[in-house]
């Protein structure tokens, strides 16, 4: 029989432009249901999509309901660090459900049975690592497990929910240490893309340069040469992305741009997230200035600093 998987994704504010090629890929893994809960009243259920509409600051009653000490949600950004107390704090949602888990908007979903089979999820307590999509199985030790308390460079659910900052207690700072320590085997797959934002192009594991072809529920790389690499999912994260003619069984995924009807004297490999030579370099400065506006000189020093404690941590508990 085919366990039974549901993904739930809270995302509040007007919907971005590529959340409408996430449904379409997700409507064709129509053995997974989703749930998407949001503020945006522009979207309804369909299939194996549910949308539940609520504002934000029920939300966030929601989650604070289950905790004795103050939450800090301020922003939907922050919700990130909550993700894996989703299972928790909505229990009626999963109910039934053999995994749980969440997902993000920016990313293009394949034949996500193909590669996520009875026999994975059958071995494995935890799907993947990273917070742009992740399953846990539905038991009370999975559910929980964002409460287990390691010590210090490791992020602690009480800390991560009460400090007004992102603390990516959701992936490397908080939930991959306890698996780690809990000897919870993760699995992870090479048929899964995350392009790095700082690169105007999509660049794929051996770093040649690609574009994605979604083709009727099934989603390939291909690079120039058109070799096809069958990929579970694409996340294409912090890129603006034009949208359009997604009526097409076949779709082309290129930075910037989503459509099913590209221009024939257009290659698709001329298309990139910024034109001019300095993108890199300016897409990390920015980042670098935004962090020093928001954490400050010593701030952001302090952080690094853990986090590179939290990395000799992660080295010692794989040897």
């Amino acid at each position: 029989m085919m366990k039974k998987i549901i993904v739930i994704v809270p995302y509040f504010g007007q919907l971005p432009s590529f959340y409408y090629m996430w449904e379409k890929s997700v409507l064709y893994n129509n053995t997974i249901n989703f749930v998407l809960i949001t503020d945006d009243l522009n979207v309804s259920s369909k299939e194996n999509l549910q949308i539940i509409h609520m504002l934000f600051d029920d939300y966030k009653k929601r989650i604070q309901d289950k905790f004795l000490f103050e939450i800090n949600l301020n922003k939907p950004y922050k919700l990130c660090d909550l993700k894996p107390a989703i299972g928790y704090c909505f229990p009626e949602i999963i109910e039934g459900y053999d995994f749980w888990g969440y997902c993000d908007l920016d990313l293009t979903f394949g034949d996500i049975r193909k590669f996520i089979t009875n026999e994975v999820l059958n071995r494995y307590e935890k799907i993947f690592v990273t917070a742009h999509f992740s399953l846990y199985k539905n038991e009370e030790k999975m559910i929980k497990l964002f409460m287990d308390a390691g010590d210090f460079p490791e992020y602690n659910y009480e800390e991560a929910f009460s400090d007004k900052y992102s603390c990516y207690f959701d992936e490397f700072r908080g939930m991959e240490l306890k698996c780690l320590r809990n000897n919870i085997e993760v699995y992870s797959c090479k048929e899964t893309s995350d392009y790095n934002p700082s690169k105007a192009c999509f660049f794929n594991r051996n770093k040649q340069q690609v574009i994605l072809v979604w083709d009727k529920g099934n989603l390939y790389e291909m690079n120039k040469e058109g070799v096809l690499k069958e990929l579970l999912y694409a996340h294409y994260q912090k890129r603006k992305m034009d949208v359009n003619n997604l009526e097409y069984d076949r779709i082309y995924i290129v930075p910037g741009k989503i459509s099913g009807n590209f221009s024939q004297n257009n290659s698709l490999f001329d298309f990139k997230s910024g034109y001019d030579k300095g993108y890199t370099y300016k897409f990390k400065i920015k980042k670098v200035r935004k962090a020093i506006l928001t954490y400050g000189i010593v701030g952001l020093y302090k952080r690094y600093k853990r986090c590179a404690k939290i990395e000799a941590l992660k080295k010692k508990l794989t040897q």
